[in-house]
């Protein structure tokens, strides 16, 4: 994965709607957090913990921790979040078969495949997301949630195929929600978009990434409150859309759009879109035409921003321009003080990426990377429908087909199934054996294209 795709990558807004508001806004200790969260995520993490600690051990627990996980994914302290979501999936997850509780108990996966995303291997998202994806009474909304990490996982493991289906899947989810404020729909269709804009830019199309970032933009100028989650989602498909305009060569043009995120203050939601986005403008639009005032103060901008809000993989991309451009210049102390800043940074960034792993690794299945392991979890996941019973099938996507059919009926085919298809697929060894009925992906071997190559990541 080249250093752009592993930037956009970072700012994953995909937050877990449906679940941290439904019961929590009735429920007085969390009900606050999760709304004061929306617009001011540090100080809805102070009630939310507060409001954790003085659950304790009790039945509202493990929908506290929810709160708290959440919002921690949203600041992207991944470390924190993928240590408090192991502690409370286990306290969920020992509470019984309480319906309310089980979904509680889906949302904390969901939350730390999201954890997981950024420390990897992706395969292990897949098995974070395999029982969620199995369960049949969960909320349209949550599946959705579920389906755009599924999608991201596969992407990331080759599986471009399978990655848009997921995506796919989940906006016709989210189209298709009842009884769910219209602002949480197009805000998670509007992370759908961003994360088909990344696929995209992933396969080298740049044309096709840029109309998705357009297309999410547009849904969010349907939003009735165009405030309500910070501005993390607009700063996200922003990103996408000037990552995607460079690729097009269309450097003037990404520098127009970057200003709608870089002029605004820098707040605690924004800042990871707004110094992945000044780092790119910088290394790929400003250095090259030899404007190197303009590219200092975008990347010394970018460092304060990241040091504050504790954004490491930024920084180390930011810290390393810094170094190279004060080389140029042949100011040789002040490069050598952003390399060892760089190093620390990329320190701190590793011992966070081995705290999530250590977590993910004790909620996945025993030995979830060997090939009888996905076997048994394809043939599982297959013998479940992710649609629940009622809700109406997915709509077809406007300029394509959003199902999936067998070759000989008309039967739609469970989302569930086809990612455990492409799971399966891919991990294969000595010749890939094809799930029986499905289709591969065109030209299984070839890898994943590589966008541009860009300093914009960590």
């Amino acid at each position: 994965m080249d250093a752009a795709d592993r930037g956009a990558g970072a700012v994953r807004g995909v937050e877990t709607r449906g679940v941290e508001t439904r019961g929590a806004e009735t429920d007085p200790p969390v009900g606050p957090a999760v709304q004061v969260s929306r617009r001011a995520p540090d100080l809805g993490l102070l009630l939310a913990a507060r409001a954790a600690a003085a659950a304790g051990q009790g039945p509202g627990a493990a929908r506290a921790e929810l709160a708290v996980v959440t919002i921690l994914n949203r600041l992207g302290r991944r470390a924190e979040a993928a240590t408090r979501a192991g502690t409370a999936l286990d306290l969920a997850q020992g509470g019984g078969a309480d319906d309310a509780l089980g979904e509680v108990a889906a949302a904390l996966r969901i939350e730390l495949a999201r954890c997981a995303l950024d420390a990897g291997p992706a395969i292990a998202v897949l098995a974070l997301l395999r029982p969620v994806l199995e369960l049949r009474t969960l909320a349209a909304m949550v599946r959705a949630s579920a389906l755009v990490p599924a999608g991201e996982a596969l992407a990331a493991c080759g599986r471009p195929g399978g990655a848009i289906a997921a995506l796919d899947a989940a906006d016709g989810l989210c189209r298709n929600a009842a009884g769910v404020d219209p602002d949480d729909v197009l805000l998670l269709r509007g992370s759908t978009c961003a994360a088909r804009a990344r696929q995209h830019r992933r396969d080298g199309a740049a044309g096709s990434a840029q109309a998705q970032a357009r297309a999410g933009l547009e849904l969010l100028d349907e939003l009735s409150d165009p405030d309500c989650d910070g501005g993390e989602c607009h700063g996200r498909l922003v990103l996408e859309l000037v990552l995607a305009l460079l690729d097009r060569d269309a450097p003037e043009l990404a520098a127009g759009v970057a200003e709608s995120v870089l002029a605004r203050p820098r707040r605690a939601t924004t800042a990871a879109p707004a110094v992945w986005t000044a780092l790119a403008l910088a290394t790929r639009v400003h250095l090259p035409a030899g404007r190197h005032g303009r590219a200092l103060q975008l990347l010394t901008d970018a460092v304060r921003t990241a040091e504050r809000h504790g954004h490491d993989a930024a920084l180390v991309g930011c810290e390393e321009a810094l170094a190279q451009l004060h080389e140029e210049r042949g100011e040789f102390a002040d490069a050598l003080r952003h390399l060892r800043s760089g190093r620390a940074a990329e320190h701190r960034r590793r011992s966070a990426v081995e705290a999530v792993r250590a977590v993910v690794d004790e909620h996945v299945p025993p030995g979830w990377g060997r090939t009888e392991s996905l076997e048994q979890v394809a043939v599982l996941v297959r013998r479940k429908l992710t649609e629940t019973p009622g809700t109406a099938p997915e709509p077809p996507r406007e300029g394509g087909r959003s199902r999936h059919h067998r070759p000989n009926g008309d039967r739609q085919v469970p989302v569930a199934e086809l990612l455990s298809a492409a799971t399966l697929d891919m991990y294969h060894s000595g010749g890939r054996r094809r799930v029986e009925g499905r289709r591969s992906d065109p030209d299984p071997e070839r890898p994943p294209a590589a966008s541009r190559r860009s300093a914009a990541g960590d």
